[in-house]
């Protein structure tokens, strides 16, 4: 059977495309050096990077959004380390961390998060820190592991659009084609030419460019594009999810929303989703009877990259407010020393 010319061509631009993306994921990896350890959660080996270990009190979890990394926390983990431990770490199939072998599900991520602190021995209490969809991951641990948990801070946290799930799956479908051309490696070779590089920096806000660079490296990754496309699949289970259990009881909740506004010149559509997410953002405050609003008004949805100070404020505040009467967790004991404890008490008490 003869094959088409087209075909042909076709074959030839996908053979070089995977050789191209083999370099690429090779030269990311010579090129930009792991800081921190990985551990191993179950067959694969997830990555995270622990600052300020020297610090009491609660530790401060940071979950990124979809795409996000490590590096995506430039501009906050190296202040809070100053006055906190502070740990941030690469969702399986981002940055330096394995892919994943099975289906991921809410229920995976949390537990990929709950196993990772125990093989790292990052003891609780925890005080959770998500940006977008890394809030939904948090709402879901806590619910899960509550007596874990002793704070948290949803930073402009993805919320159910009620009412308005058409326009959400079409923002998504849009999303959703440019990490599938990514997939294939035609932003890649655009990137190395460095023909969108500007476009992609100027959202990444006052982070070193060394960082700005090495966060758009991780992006072009097959894997990571892969990923998001899989977290983008889940995100509507999983805020439903987040919603039907939705009571924080009295757990500290810092709520922090971007203020910058849009314009009133801007798109009928861009407006109208604006106003939603602004009272989606609000709505948070009812998960918890000890809840307060925060607004970074001059942020946009990249609060971290925007005004990281407006963060580090609200985790220096909640972490001064949760360790004052602190106590450190004690150590687990043994079965033989728990034997011993209990004959020693009723000696006591005879």
């Amino acid at each position: 059977m003869r094959i088409s010319r087209f075909w042909k061509t076709i074959l030839y631009i996908a053979g070089i495309n995977h050789l191209y993306q083999l370099w690429h994921n090779t030269a990311f990896a010579r090129k930009h050096f792991m800081p921190g350890n990985r551990v191993d959660v179950g067959g694969y080996n997830l990555h995270y990077e622990i600052m300020g270990e020297h610090h009491e009190g609660p530790t401060v979890i940071l979950e990124a959004g979809m795409g996000g990394s490590t590096p995506y926390w430039t501009a906050i983990s190296p202040t809070v380390a100053k006055f906190a431990r502070v740990l941030s770490y690469d969702r399986a199939g981002y940055g330096w961390s394995d892919n994943r072998s099975g289906k991921c599900t809410m229920e995976c991520l949390v537990e990929e998060l709950h196993h990772l602190l125990k093989a790292a021995d990052v003891r609780p209490p925890y005080v959770l820190v998500g940006h977008s969809f890394g809030g939904v991951v948090n709402r879901i641990y806590a619910q899960k592991y509550p007596d874990e948990v002793a704070g948290m801070i949803l930073v402009d946290s993805a919320t159910v659009w009620k009412g308005k799930k058409g326009r959400l799956h079409r923002q998504s479908q849009r999303a959703a084609l440019r990490h599938r051309l990514i997939r294939l490696g035609f932003p890649l070779w655009i990137a190395q030419l460095n023909l969108i590089y500007p476009l992609m920096l100027k959202p990444l806000g006052e982070i070193p460019w060394k960082t700005k660079f090495a966060l758009i490296n991780m992006f072009f990754l097959r894997k990571s594009a892969r990923t998001y496309l899989t977290e983008l699949s889940i995100v509507a289970d999983a805020v439903t999810e987040a919603e039907r259990e939705s009571s924080l009881g009295d757990l500290p909740l810092t709520v922090i929303r971007h203020g910058h506004e849009v314009s009133k010149d801007a798109p009928k559509l861009l407006r109208e989703t604006e106003k939603i997410m602004v009272e989606a953002q609000e709505r948070l405050l009812k998960l918890s009877t000890r809840a307060r609003m925060m607004v970074a008004k001059k942020s946009g949805h990249q609060v971290i990259m925007d005004q990281p100070e407006v963060v580090v404020q609200a985790i220096r505040e909640m972490h001064k407010q949760l360790t004052e009467g602190w106590e450190p967790p004690m150590p687990k004991k043994s079965a033989a020393e728990q034997e011993a404890g209990l004959e020693a008490a009723d000696l006591v008490e005879a």
